[in-house]
């Protein structure tokens, strides 16, 4: 416990502005608790690790099973992707396992299911290693473990193979030499892991039979055999399960080792959510939220029992929801409002509801939290001093050019899917004008690319993943202008028009791309009253 506390310890030294951590930990859990209950391959009995190392490390700490951790790294960030039923088997000295269930991470009633590596195939077969009692569980027949046992089989009764020669050169065989072996061609070595897939994929048929998975991940480090041991598992998931069972996909990890670190990262990543938001979550009768799975699980990670009602509230049903709520605030409910991702009503779901309650009297409080849009700009290293928000990047070419006249700094939302060819374009208008991409601002994977937009257009090609913030820094003198003039024309046409000259230079302003207090002094000589 102390040398995990040390590491902790220096991890978060690296990144101070770390608010808590994820632990991952190969053991029943009880979660509430934060409570190491037993584990099959380690001498933990009761072992408070949460409150333990809460205590050594000085920030909050959320403890999970490691594979229930994988299996969160890989819905959110891996193979199971967009799957909202997926079930993962770590193959390693052992044999750990995780379920995604309705798109959240299933655990039981305490937090310790979901141990599928026990999960028995073969009544009479190997003995489990470790605590459990039981035989021929997948851990026993499927694990790195076994296969060493199966190619050392395979070794004795084929001393002239490769895996026959390390027998006899080491006295062993591991699973290491099976995977050195086999990728050399060796027959022997090939047929005891495929062998080991058979055994993986009776596990898996009924493991599917059970669950109705929509993908089965296979990770940990036996996973280095690749499609010498995932195809004879997937073929038995398609000869043996019943239809629709039987269509899972069985596909290998795409996180590696990592999984569960990253898994453990995401679960504890919750420093960015204040005191007063979790007391209005706690409080609050309904959230309306753009995706009830996703605000499901920031409830979970934040420990809010028991839940509050979760209401949809989304571009489709925005207007008949802002009613709906408004009419139960009306009757004293408590409704609290999230987004996916950043600020409601900022390019997010929400303006319709804070609009309808201000127009029936019902009280707006807005709470303070992480924001892309300032976030970026920092970060961005760009001006600070003048700067606009443009919401999402136009995608006509004039539209383009408007925002490239800026004499601001420009903040822009993009699709990851456009990202590249935004870029392209913007490249060809400007191709020396200084950017920045940023992506995954506030989250997880956070990443920041700066340069000129020529060279961001060649880093950036194909669909990017995540949420992107483009920064665009603010036009030369000379390039703006030309801009400038042209607005003052135009504001000089509406003020004859009739129009007031305050007003007028607000709208040419929001056309142009120019500053409004700019184009009032240039048509009066005067800067505007404050």
């Amino acid at each position: 416990m102390d040398l995990l506390a040390q590491q902790i310890n220096k991890a978060h030294q690296a990144r101070p502005a770390a608010a808590s951590v994820g632990v991952g930990v190969p053991a029943q859990i009880d979660f509430q608790g934060g409570i190491a209950i037993a584990s099959n391959n380690l001498d933990v009995a009761n072992l408070p690790v949460r409150d333990l190392l809460s205590e050594k490390v000085g920030i909050p700490v959320a403890i999970d099973n490691d594979g229930n951790l994988a299996m969160l790294a890989e819905a959110l960030y891996g193979a199971a992707r967009g799957a909202k039923h997926a079930l993962l088997l770590t193959l390693g000295t052992g044999i750990g396992g995780g379920i995604w269930m309705n798109g959240e991470l299933y655990r039981g009633a305490t937090g310790a299911g979901a141990e599928l590596g026990h999960f028995v195939i073969e009544i009479d077969g190997e003995p489990c290693p470790g605590n459990c009692p039981n035989r021929g569980c997948i851990e026993a027949m499927a694990s790195g473990t076994a296969i060493g046992r199966l190619g050392r089989e395979a070794a004795e009764e084929n001393p002239d193979s490769e895996l026959g020669r390390r027998l006899a050169e080491n006295g062993s065989v591991d699973a290491k030499d099976v995977e050195a072996a086999a990728l050399a061609g060796d027959a022997a070595a090939l047929a005891a892991v495929e062998r080991s897939g058979h055994f993986l994929g009776q596990a898996l048929v009924g493991l599917a039979n059970i669950f109705q998975p929509e993908v089965i991940v296979l990770g940990g480090g036996a996973i280095a055999f690749g499609e010498m041991l995932i195809a004879p598992a997937r073929a038995e998931v398609e000869k043996f399960a019943l239809d629709p069972m039987n269509k899972a996909r069985v596909v290998a990890a795409e996180l590696g080792p990592a999984a569960g670190m990253i898994g453990a990262a995401a679960f504890g990543n919750m420093g960015d959510v204040s005191k007063r938001v979790r007391e209005a979550l706690v409080m609050a009768d309904f959230v309306a939220c753009e995706d009830t799975r996703r605000t499901g699980r920031l409830l979970e990670r934040l420990e809010i029992r028991p839940k509050p009602r979760l209401v949809s509230n989304h571009e489709g049903n925005e207007a008949s929801r802002a009613v709906e709520l408004v009419k139960r605030m009306e009757r004293g409910d408590r409704i609290a409002l999230v987004s996916d991702a950043g600020m409601p009503a900022v390019s997010d779901p929400g303006y319709r509801l804070i609009r309808a309650c201000i127009d029936r009297g019902v009280e707006v409080e807005v709470l303070p939290g992480p924001s892309v849009i300032p976030v970026a700009l920092v970060a961005s290293g760009l001006p600070t001093d003048r700067w606009r928000f443009e919401g999402f990047l136009p995608k006509r070419a004039g539209e383009m050019e408007r925002v490239l006249n800026s004499a601001e700094t420009v903040i822009a939302f993009e699709s990851p899917r456009r990202i590249s060819n935004s870029l392209r374009a913007l490249a060809q208008l400007a191709p020396d004008r200084q950017a920045a991409v940023c992506r995954e601002m506030t989250k997880l994977h956070e990443e920041v690319s700066r340069g000129t937009l020529t060279e961001l257009a060649m880093r950036f090609q194909g669909e990017v993943k995540g949420e992107i913030v483009l920064v665009i820094a603010p036009a030369a003198a000379a390039e703006h202008g030309q801009d400038i003039a042209f607005a003052v024309e135009a504001l000089k046409r509406l003020v004859k028009s009739g129009a007031r000259p305050r007003a007028a230079a607000t709208v040419v302003a929001s056309l142009t791309g120019t500053r409004a207090n700019d184009l009032y002094k240039a048509l009066t000589g005067r800067e505007p009253r404050r």
